[in-house]
């Protein structure tokens, strides 16, 4: 389950999306964890704590989900989180 972001939170553009999940294997150990923004894999993580941070991302809605893969190779994913990045604006 994706933990961060949260449902709707704002990002301004160019700033760091933290990204963190919660996964549990009941007859094993979990592997890893990637996660995936908008289909792509941003990153993959093999020992807890599963969190980390994505840039890069570009202005509009965007949606995270935590794939879970266990020690059997099964894997399972989270339901989506949406998200959005700003555009920051400069005033003078």
């Amino acid at each position: 389950m994706v933990t961060g972001p949260t449902p709707g939170q704002v990002f301004q553009l160019g700033d760091p999306v933290p990204l963190s999940a919660s996964a549990t294997d009941t007859d094993g150990t979990v592997d890893q964890v990637e996660f995936l923004v908008d289909g792509a894999v941003v990153a993959t993580l093999t020992l807890p704590p599963w969190t980390t941070t994505w840039s890069g991302g570009i202005a509009g809605s965007h949606q995270v989900i935590a794939r879970a893969t266990d020690d059997d190779g099964d894997s399972g994913d989270s339901p989506p989180v949406s998200f959005v990045i700003n555009l920051s604006l400069i005033h003078i």
